[in-house]
């Protein structure tokens, strides 16, 4: 397991246990950075976690299913997604190429695609990738190593988490980024209300898929290690619901109309504490050279 921290090199100590409520029903061990704030989920890199993924249950990967979570979902993507253009179309400069990094099935390569972006992926899971390369007819990557050419916007949306070498990983990225580009990150963030209150409840932990887990702290001095600076911070509002709902789920192993009731308060009251507080239960930094 990672002893010290990959962004500021300070030790890190065993904060909790956490279950893979989402798929396998194992438990992880999370480990903090005593500095910085960083999370480590405490898994084997060296071997395949793709069996971690194999599950209906892991939406970004699945574009069915009738469960109400999956119906919420599909709905909460949707508005994302044109909210996501309206942001990208806020920060971009004279050239509109795009790379999506982890692009899932493709839903947001292909809303820039229609507005007329120039789009490339990237995508490690097999099913995934072959989604999105039907959807947007054009080849996808299934590896950072196989992108070439710089782009004007860089997009990791709730990826960073899920990387283990993240720290060379974002190195790469910088080399892809153009010289006035923006990089646009979205991670959850383990400093949130939502995450206080459900505690190893919490579904933004997804262990062991989250091999990492950021806040505010730990993301701007990762960025001031790699010569990066934060220009902006976003909050992604429905987070704080769909993850109450998934969290109340988890902790009553089903989700009841009590549970319903009480992830919606919990999502508001998050969100409420979040204007004075900065810590949303989900963020987005836009990233500038």
């Amino acid at each position: 397991m990672t002893t010290t921290c990959p962004i500021c090199k300070s030790e890190l100590k065993f904060k909790a246990e956490i279950k893979d409520y989402a798929v396998s029903k194992e438990s992880f061990q999370i480990f903090e950075c005593i500095s910085c704030q960083l999370l480590s989920t405490n898994v084997d890199h060296t071997k395949d976690l793709t069996r971690y993924y194999e599950s209906p249950e892991y939406h970004s990967h699945v574009q069915t299913g009738q469960s109400l979570i999956s119906k919420l979902y599909r709905i909460a993507k949707t508005i994302t997604l044109r909210t996501k253009r309206n942001l990208i179309t806020q920060n971009t400069g004279k050239h509109k190429s795009i790379l999506d990094i982890g692009c899932g099935t493709g839903d947001f390569l292909h809303t820039m695609q229609k507005n007329h972006w120039q789009i490339a992926g990237m995508e490690p899971s097999d099913k995934a990738r072959k989604q999105a390369e039907n959807k947007l007819s054009c080849t996808v990557a299934k590896d950072l190593s196989e992108i070439t050419g710089r782009y004007s916007i860089i997009t990791l949306w709730h990826v960073l988490e899920h990387i283990p070498d993240f720290p060379q990983t974002l190195a790469k990225i910088e080399q892809l980024l153009e010289d006035d580009g923006t990089l646009i990150i979205a991670v959850p963030n383990h400093k949130s209300y939502d995450a206080r209150y459900y505690e190893s409840w919490w579904a933004g932990y997804d262990v062991p898929r989250h091999v990492w887990h950021f806040s505010a702290t730990s993301i701007t001095n990762l960025t001031k290690e790699n010569g990066l600076k934060i220009n902006k911070i976003k909050p992604m509002y429905f987070d704080s619901y769909y993850v109450s709902l998934l969290s109340e789920r988890y902790k009553q192993n089903k989700l009841t109309l009590p549970g319903l009731i009480r992830a919606l308060i919990i999502g508001s009251i998050s969100n409420l504490l979040a204007l004075f507080t900065g810590n949303y239960s989900s963020l987005i930094y836009i990233i500038k050279k």
